[in-house]
């Protein structure tokens, strides 16, 4: 066909270009549009010297916009054909298996125009479908003319460009542009291919955020952030700033900009994962020295809560992770990284991270976690109280794996001692200050459950810890009663009798409490060292200790020291003689009952010169004083101490009987009759 003619009824190659050029842009078949730019492609392949190259090349740009996936991947081919001409793959001889090289010289300023073009215009646009056609032309490019030395030329180029692209939004393009990096990988040298590989490895541990915004860059794919005052999509950072002005709140710019980089995040790791899910079988050798930072990563990513990076992370997992030991090779970094994540900004790497500790605690030794369980133990309680409710429910099942691990490191017959005594050191402190004290109750129903665990197993493990644990369980008693009980009590202030029924009901449910049951596990533990430590921080509740069950459970303490560990108290009993003396005239008469009982047991232990000094006090108090209360209270502890320590009582009876004989027949005497 002649170039061009004057004739219109003349066919000529620009006249047959413009048809072609007018179906592809005007025809609703895509079917015929697809095979009107493979003609328009093959045009050049047939004809080197085709003198309307730019032309056919302008035409094909124009489909730019076009949504059909099939159609973007012709018109590539055919774009593909123009640039590349006779060493595009559509000029092979389908029936040969080894294809020639073209030895004729190629005109390189057509693929390094379309290149440019691609690379520079389209795959910077700031419309995401725009970028999403560029993409899929160029993976048909280096696909159907990698021999081209222009193309060669432009790999480095090419790479960044791609990588860049693992961060768009939409997947359809991250899946083409990893696509596209598996094949510039294997056209590039040795030395691109380290430098592609560091690149997505930079991507896929930092992630990428979007840079240079315009006010025509789309932050977000179509409807993601829903609609505009006048019902339009939010897209872009133009509309973003027309809402936030719409709203009267200009900050909101701001804050969708942050959600937009985050996007930009989370993609770029996903897309990166596609990228290196392409290359990993070829490139094992090249990953190795990245390992030890990568595959800590990739276990927590592992349990991403994006199901796409998910799947796409397990990928390179199972590709990497041919060695069955590669967890126990990596556990120290892997341990490092959560806990670093534990703690995160975002919600992703903080789900992640209990899910993939979960997994952790369930194949580690206890040897490889001790010297960490405190510190994972203070992040998964906090995440437990994490304001996503996915990020709760996957602390929740860490906290059960840690439950289960830190029991486990108590057992001497799979766990070291050492590890053992390591782990209550530092665990038990932790549970009872930060996991007790938390206003959550599902915290504190947690911490609360592994320390009887704890408890339970550890056994003379626990013996250093048993004053600092039992005087601990005894403030918390207060806290975890149920605030119904203390509401009605203030209200019930007035009325003595009701009063002192409800005393007696939550004495009796303190006396139930699980937290008791911890305390009598201590009390075998008690010898003259404990002893020691213990007395002083019990005399101290018993003096300044808040609220009623504290009051009484330190006093029933006192009673059960008294009969387990009577040869072991010593002249300790005295300084809990005094501090229960002080806690007789307590507002409470639920608490004075408690005290006067612990104190007519415990005489029994005190020495003489002791009693007759709490019957001096006491005498005073009744002889003295006017409070019916007090003289009640008094004649309790006479008849606690005559039925619990008679002994005791005979000792100082000279001083005592009279007192007794006199309450007897004066006003009080029904209450020294009793």
């Amino acid at each position: 066909l002649p170039d061009a003619s004057s004739q219109t009824d003349v066919l000529s190659k620009k006249l047959l270009v413009q048809i072609l050029s007018d179906k592809l842009s005007t025809s609703v078949d895509i079917k015929l549009k697809e095979q009107c730019a493979l003609t328009l492609g093959y045009m050049a392949v047939g004809d080197p010297l085709h003198p309307y190259k730019q032309d056919i090349l302008f035409t094909l740009f124009q489909t730019k916009e076009e949504k059909a996936f099939d159609l973007l991947v012709t018109v590539g081919e055919a774009i593909s054909c123009v640039a590349a001409g006779s060493l595009s793959t559509a000029s092979h001889d389908q029936w040969k298996l080894v294809c020639s090289v073209e030895q004729s010289p190629v005109d390189g300023s057509i693929m390094k125009w379309t290149l440019n073009t691609l690379l520079t215009q389209f795959c910077t646009s700031p419309a995401g479908q725009i970028r999403q056609a560029a993409c899929v032309w160029v993976m048909c490019i280096i696909k159907h003319a990698g021999r081209h030395q222009e193309l060669q030329n432009h790999l480095p180029v090419i790479q960044d460009v791609l990588i860049g692209m693992l961060g768009e939004p939409n997947e359809l393009t991250q899946e083409v542009a990893s696509r596209s990096i598996s094949i510039v990988y294997d056209l590039s040298s040795e030395y691109e291919r380290q430098n592609m590989l560091k690149a997505l490895f930079d991507t896929l541990m930092n992630g990428k955020k979007p840079t240079n915004v315009s006010g025509d860059t789309e932050l977000f794919q179509k409807g993601a952030l829903g609609k505009t005052p006048d019902g339009s999509h939010i897209t872009t950072y133009k509309e973003l700033c027309s809402l936030a002005s719409d709203l009267n709140q200009p900050d909101l710019v701001y804050k969708f900009m942050h959600l937009a980089n985050h996007h930009a995040l989370w993609n770029s790791k996903k897309g990166a994962a596609f990228g290196f899910s392409s290359i990993v079988s070829n490139a094992r050798t090249q990953l190795a020295p990245y390992l030890p930072h990568l595959i800590p990563r990739l276990f927590r990513y592992k349990y991403d809560p994006n199901t796409h990076v998910q799947l796409a992370m397990v990928s390179i997992w199972n590709a990497l992770s041919a060695d069955t030991k590669m967890v126990d090779k990596y556990i120290d970094s892997i341990l490092k990284d959560l806990l670093a994540n534990l703690n995160s900004h975002d919600w992703q790497s903080r789900q992640a991270s209990c899910l993939a500790l979960c997994d952790l605690l369930s194949i580690a030794s206890t040897r490889d976690v001790a010297t960490s369980l405190a510190q994972l133990w203070e992040l998964c309680l906090r995440a437990r109280d994490d304001i996503k409710e996915t990020v709760r429910n996957a602390a929740d099942k860490a906290c059960k794996s840690l439950d289960s691990i830190t029991v486990r490191a108590l057992d001497c017959s799979v766990s070291d001692q050492s590890n053992g005594s390591k782990v209550v050191e530092e665990v038990l402190p932790l549970l009872l200050t930060r996991g007790m004290s938390s206003p959550s109750a599902d915290i504190k129903t947690i911490s609360l459950a592994t320390i009887v665990k704890i408890s339970k197993n550890a056994g003379s493990l626990l013996k250093p810890h048993v004053a600092s644990l039992v005087t601990s369980i005894l403030e918390m008693l207060s806290s975890v009663e149920l605030q119904a009980l203390n509401t009605l009590s203030l209200q019930l202030s007035g009325e003595r009798e009701a009063q002192s029924k409800l005393d007696d009901i939550r004495i009796a449910t303190t006396k139930t409490s699980v937290l008791m049951d911890v305390v009598d596990m201590c009390i075998p533990l008690v010898d003259d060292g404990v002893v020691e430590q213990l007395v002083p921080r019990l005399s101290e509740l018993l003096k300044s200790g808040t609220g009623l069950a504290t009051k009484v459970a330190s006093a029933q303490l006192v009673i059960t020291l008294v009969h387990n560990c009577s040869s072991n108290l010593g002249t300790s009993a005295g300084k809990l003689l005094s501090a229960l003396i002080s806690g007789l005239s307590d507002r409470s008469t639920g608490v004075r009952k408690a005290y006067a009982r612990a104190i007519g047991h415990l005489v029994k232990l005190v020495k003489p010169s002791s009693i007759t000094k709490l019957h001096e006090k006491l005498k005073s108090w009744y002889l003295d004083g006017e409070d019916v209360d007090i003289k009640a209270t008094v004649a309790l502890v006479y008849r606690e101490m005559t039925s619990h320590s008679l002994d005791g009582v005979k000792r100082a009876e000279v001083e005592i009987i009279p007192l007794i004989f006199l309450g007897m027949h004066g006003q009080s005497e029904g209450l020294f009759c009793a």
